[in-house]
């Protein structure tokens, strides 16, 4: 049910354009922050991609690289991908976000379990 309240269709627009205005820059960055998680590959197992935490996966083998979490920035991370969280620092949203991660993923996903 929609409220019929001028200001809040006001707030609600101007919430989903600046979401769509940060979509739209990192669909423009995308190869960037591509380069920077496949840089992110070859890091030592210490300092690279951890174990997936929240147990999304249904299969494969998920691996995460945090870069924010509980609306705080992991600073030892974004020195490894500086533009990546250059571009979410741009949206306060994700990266105060107090209730989840900005991270990159890397997954494997196993096309006989899959099928199967």
């Amino acid at each position: 049910m929609l409220i019929k309240i001028k200001n809040t269709y006001y707030v609600f627009f101007l919430l989903i354009q600046s979401h769509m205005l940060f979509i739209r820059k990192l669909e423009e960055n995308w190869e960037v922050i591509r380069n920077e998680g496949v840089a992110l590959l070859g890091l030592p197992v210490q300092d690279g991609f951890r174990p997936e935490a929240e147990n999304l996966r249904d299969i494969g083998d998920w691996k995460q690289y945090e870069l924010f979490t509980k609306g705080r920035k992991i600073t030892a991370n974004c020195v490894k991908a500086p533009r990546t969280c250059s571009l979410i620092e741009q949206f306060p949203a994700a990266a105060g976000c107090k209730r989840g991660q900005v991270m990159v993923l890397n997954f494997v996903i196993y096309f006989k379990q899959f099928l199967q």
